[in-house]
């Protein structure tokens, strides 16, 4: 037996008794039974929406495992340890070459921190230290790091 079927079983029992449902005990049995028919109701639904949630959560870690087979995604990897990033390695594009050591045009996209504009610019606009955004014209400043040293400068 469901739990909706229980409580149409109770709200059955509470009316069979000829209670007087408007006061005392009647009134309260009624109350009660009505009280676990909604609960009854609510939880058939939370139930369809968990199943229909769950379906959704396979389907997308279906997409997950599909584009983890596309990219060779390797969970062990440590991208700060070795360089390797998924779509290819970050130390090949900061020296403008490919992986056959061909040159290759390295472009960087920020979003402008006033106007939230994301916009494109080229290495060499990079290496000049500000860029304006194109949107709102507020100067963008950044700063080049070599790779080799920490933030404080130190190797």
């Amino acid at each position: 037996m469901t739990v909706t079927e229980k409580a149409a079983y109770l709200k059955g029992l509470v009316e069979g008794r000829g209670m007087d449902t408007e006061a005392g005990e009647g009134k309260l049995w009624r109350v009660l039974s009505e009280l676990v028919g909604d609960l009854a109701g609510e939880l058939t639904e939370l139930r369809k929406d968990h199943a229909d949630l769950a379906d959704s959560v396979d389907k997308l870690a279906e997409d997950v495992e599909f584009l983890e087979e596309i990219y060779d995604y390797d969970e062990d990897f440590d991208s700060d340890e070795d360089g390797y990033y998924p779509f290819g390695n970050y130390e090949d594009a900061e020296d403008g070459e490919d992986e056959d050591g061909e040159d290759v045009d390295v472009s960087y996209e920020v979003e402008c921190p006033n106007c939230g504009k994301t916009f494109s610019f080229d290495e060499e606009t990079l290496v000049e230290g500000a860029v304006p955004c194109p949107n709102c014209g507020t100067a963008l400043e950044f700063e080049l790091l070599d790779p080799d040293e920490d933030e404080d400068g130190e190797e």
